[in-house]
């Protein structure tokens, strides 16, 4: 009977990873958590909470349903949240994330911050929030990312390759100028949270 009950668990399992995304630890480097409980490689995340990284320490989770690849950097936080109803699959809230669409494949989902949404298309980007100056950054290193103010949804701006977009605290209430950014500037960028 017991033996019965632990496989119907293990195929309850198995169904919903294949009905709904999962994220997977692929990398993991330090003190990194899934509300409090340490994380491991291979650990599965599958229910709603929060990611924290120590001063450090960095992970990388595949969404491999939906192409993604996220590395969360150190000392920053993001929540997961992917029951069938949830509107926001991922809320980065502090620190630095790389997002990245595997190559030649179509990504699914958005990335959200307190302030602005990302429309993923196929790219790579680094998001820089920093909960204590209320603002958020991205800088997008391939491919075209929609950048999104949540308190104005009518304004959205297309950040391209090689492109800057800000928006709160020093940056303003509005999605300010899209700036071209210089070749040195984006090389420095592309070498944080490097997948590899």
């Amino acid at each position: 009977m017991k033996f019965l009950v632990l496989a119907l668990l293990a195929l309850s399992l198995n169904t919903f990873a294949a009905d709904g995304p999962v994220a997977k630890v692929i990398k993991i480097k330090g003190k990194v958590t899934f509300d409090g409980k340490l994380l491991k490689l291979g650990d599965l995340i599958t229910k709603k909470g929060v990611l924290k990284s120590e001063k450090r320490s960095f992970a990388q989770v595949s969404v491999e349903k939906w192409n993604n690849k996220i590395t969360i950097g150190p000392k920053s936080e993001m929540e997961f949240d992917f029951d069938k109803d949830a509107k926001k699959k991922y809320v980065f809230l502090d620190g630095r994330c790389r997002w990245r669409t595997d190559s030649g494949k179509k990504g699914k989902g958005r990335l959200y911050t307190k302030l602005a949404s990302m429309g993923v298309r196929g790219t790579d980007y680094i998001v820089v929030s920093k909960k204590s100056l209320g603002e958020t950054e991205i800088i997008v290193l391939d491919g075209a990312v929609e950048f999104e103010n949540l308190m104005n949804p009518t304004e959205k701006v297309l950040v391209n390759k090689g492109q800057w977009g800000g928006i709160g605290g020093r940056f303003g209430e509005n999605i300010g100028k899209v700036i071209d950014l210089p070749k040195d500037v984006v090389e420095s960028f592309d070498r944080q949270l490097k997948f590899h």
